[in-house]
């Protein structure tokens, strides 16, 4: 598929044959679709939504790969990366996340349902290369700085500073409390608490 700036190429997920998937799409200017990948580059945009959480990723370019051939009912492990990240936006369970980074790389599974539709499960998400990200959730509110991050889907997430460097983090854990800096080796965080490490 190709498209132009001012009209972006779109692959539309039906998301009325996805379980756990309301809907999602992926925009760019170069979108190459094969059985087992999806290529997208140039102004890429995706978004996805689910029950629980909300994603969105723009970005330079984008790669989904399944990593072995599909076989009805079974799990189909997949992986994806994205690549010159200048926005992301994981949203859901009390926590917003918003961050940037050079790189964002994930994995799950694809299963072929017996309805003809398509299962997707999400494992895991992290982002590498000068991360800097928001926070918004029990935990309170905060920025923060560090070398990678990485979430899944229902758990914590973990900010982590790459060796010999430390996370620094400034936020309130209310609206009315103090303002606080953090710098530690890690800071972790869920819906409802933050830890963190130092060192």
């Amino acid at each position: 598929l190709f498209g132009s700036e001012e009209r972006l190429a779109t692959f539309d997920i039906d998301a009325s044959k996805s379980k756990g998937l309301d809907s999602g799409f992926v925009r760019a200017r170069h979108i190459d679709v094969r059985p087992d990948r999806v290529l997208a580059d140039e102004l890429v945009e995706l978004r996805f939504e689910d029950p629980e959480y909300s994603a969105q990723i723009d970005c330079s370019w984008f790669e989904l790969r399944l990593l072995e051939e599909r076989v009805a009912g079974q799990p189909t492990p997949f992986e994806f990366e994205a690549r010159g990240v200048e926005r992301a936006v994981v949203e859901g369970n009390e926590i917003d996340t918003t961050f940037l980074a050079e790189t964002v790389s994930g994995t799950g599974t694809l299963t072929e349902l017996a309805d003809g539709g398509t299962e997707l499960v999400l494992d895991s998400v992290s982002a590498a290369g000068d991360v800097t990200m928001s926070y918004d959730g029990g935990g309170g509110r905060f920025t923060a700085s560090g070398g990678t991050l990485r979430w899944a889907p229902g758990g914590v997430a973990r900010l982590e500073a790459l060796a010999g460097e430390r996370v620094e983090a400034r936020g309130r854990f209310s609206e009315e409390g103090l303002p606080y800096v953090l710098t530690a080796t890690w800071i972790e965080y869920g819906s409802q608490d933050i830890q963190a490490l130092f060192p």
